[in-house]
């Protein structure tokens, strides 16, 4: 099975299991607590303070960039089995500046207009583009492909992704209803989700 954009294949023997994406995703997340949060930390620390600076208008030049950069550590440990972060890999994602920050946009516009309409629609946006950062990165693709990439293949299972979707965002709720403290961890275990659900589905190239 492949996409049309560049190369990207479907591993031939896969499974869309959430629960196993979610069992893994935790499991990666609890063996490096410490670390994960102090990324979230860091990464939620940047973002803050750039927003405040700039009236939130900062977000748009460096969220996309720093998502790269947070899915890049992820993998790159999972890859090396590294025993410690190196932290100034969330600067990474400004290597691939341009296609990051013009994904981080048209996202942004598009979760917009889905939840503006109606909070399934918003899912589904959202759940189309999951992957887009890692794209970006592992397959050195400019945004339109990433984009196209992730929502072709997310499209063959729309209804599984969706769930896994608003799983996420029950998450980040559930992370809101603690003074907001409890999203920190929320952000490192989502993404290391996203991350082993890519690696299930396409693969972590070597």
């Amino acid at each position: 099975m492949e996409t049309e954009s560049k190369t990207i294949k479907l591993k031939e023997h896969y499974e869309v299991n959430i629960g196993k994406w979610i069992e893994k995703g935790w499991k990666i997340f609890w063996a490096d607590i410490y670390n994960f949060i102090i990324l979230s930390l860091i990464y939620s620390a940047i973002l803050l303070i750039v927003g405040g600076l700039t009236a939130g208008v900062g977000l748009l030049f460096i969220w996309g960039p720093l998502n790269i950069g947070f899915f890049y550590i992820i993998i790159n440990n999972i890859k090396n089995k590294k025993k410690r972060f190196d932290f100034s890999e969330l600067a990474k994602g400004f290597d691939y500046y341009i296609s990051s920050v013009l994904a981080n946009i048209l996202i942004l516009a598009f979760l917009l207009i889905g939840f503006a309409f109606c909070i399934i629609p918003g899912i589904v946006i959202l759940a189309f583009y999951l992957f887009v950062y890692i794209f970006i990165f592992e397959h050195n693709m400019d945004f339109w492909e990433a984009m196209e990439a992730s929502r072709k293949i997310v499209s063959k299972h729309i209804f599984e992704f969706s769930v896994f979707a608003l799983i996420h965002l029950i998450l980040y709720f559930i992370g809101t209803m603690f003074c907001f403290i409890g999203i920190i961890p929320i952000i490192s275990l989502v993404n290391c989700t996203i991350v082993v659900a890519y690696d299930e589905l396409i693969g972590i190239t070597e």
